[in-house]
């Protein structure tokens, strides 16, 4: 009975992206891109590349949800002595693959990241950045796994063919974002960063019955909603290799609504900093359950060892949905390389 209303839970939360929700990572800054455009270049090398990968609930169901993102990046500064001088452009792409296995749904996405990098000051690294995302999303669904009411013959189980008015299995859609970003990343001192980016801005029909001509008969037109999303990051020396980031975002996504704020904890492992030891825990709010309120504590441990990052996240579901599973939570892992991190940059959070 646990693991048929745990079903039901995430059957409601994945197919609520059909109607307009998007995808959740915990580690927000390990997919920067995808949180803003503008984000796109930012980082302290010349090239960066990621890996994401997050599965929901997977103690709690056979077939969990999972999440997987795959992107590059790089940054390039602008010479000569001009107006531009300083400044850098940034460039990107981005894999995502979303799965909910025992129904064989799918989402695949890949686009590209352009941003402009505007140097306001040079001494404290004071940064304006803008940056736009233009892609393509493919959807599917293998009915052969679905079954239907009216399929259910008594004593020989889902033997009848359905009368369900049948939809395309397989559709695509363009999809675009722009975003601003605002950084500082002082030699010493406190460093921050704060954004605000727009997704879906381009009104678009994401329904499966899109060809469907009596829209009488089911609805044929769902629109992707925009999604707003606004953060704040700051890193502050407090002692000899210690530091404390403290966060906060937020994001609005038509009806959908989730706050998050916590704090990463930086230990320096070496004198250059070349090894740095990350722990952190964060709250995410959210409207889930038709109110707003407290869904899940996150704990996070991630290790810089030169080039390469690591990161491990948990997330315990502490909202009406924690009866269901019993507490069990979700798994996010992000393996990020940034090459020649000797190369001057401009400061983004790691995870």
């Amino acid at each position: 009975m646990q693991r048929f209303a745990g079903l039901t839970i995430v059957l409601l939360v994945c197919f609520s992206s059909v109607k307009g929700q998007d995808r959740y990572f915990s580690q927000q800054f390990a997919n920067p891109m995808y949180s803003n455009p503008a984000l796109t270049g930012i980082f302290l090398g010349d090239y960066r590349t990621s890996v994401t990968y997050r599965s929901q609930w997977p103690m709690a169901l056979e077939n969990p949800f999972s999440s997987f993102a795959l992107s590059a990046d790089v940054n390039v500064k602008l010479k000569g002595k001009s107006f531009f001088s300083n400044d850098r452009v940034g460039a990107g792409v981005q894999f995502f693959a979303d799965k909910l296995g025992g129904f064989d749904f799918n989402t695949n996405q890949i686009s590209l990241f352009g941003a402009y990098h505007k140097t306001l000051d040079v001494p404290s690294q004071l940064v304006l950045s803008l940056g736009f995302q233009a892609g393509i999303v493919q959807k599917n669904v293998n009915y052969d796994y679905l079954r239907f009411g009216d399929q259910f013959l008594e004593g020989s189980g889902y033997s009848n063919p359905t009368q369900e008015p049948a939809a395309e299995n397989n559709y695509g859609y363009s999809d675009y974002a722009v975003g601003l970003n605002l950084g500082r990343s002082p030699t010493d001192g406190i460093k921050f960063v704060t954004g605000l980016a727009m997704h879906h801005f381009a009104t678009t029909n994401i329904s499966f019955f899109r060809q469907l001509d009596d829209a009488a008969v089911i609805p044929n037109k769902v629109n992707l909603f925009t999604r707003l999303t606004g953060y704040a990051q700051a890193e502050m020396p407090a002692g000899d290799g210690f530091a404390i980031s403290p966060r906060v975002s937020y994001i609005n996504q038509g009806p959908h609504r989730a706050l998050q704020a916590g704090s990463q904890f930086l230990f320096d492992l070496t004198s250059d900093r070349s090894r740095v030891l990350y722990l952190g825990a964060w709250t995410r709010f959210t409207n889930q359950m038709e109110k707003f309120g407290a869904e899940s504590l996150t704990a996070f441990g991630g290790l810089k060892l030169g080039a390469v990052l690591v990161g491990l996240s948990y997330d315990t579901n502490i909202s009406g949905i924690a009866s269901a599973f019993g507490q069990r939570g979700s798994i996010e892992f992000s393996l990020i390389v940034i090459g020649n991190t000797d190369s001057d940059g401009i400061y983004c959070p790691e995870f």
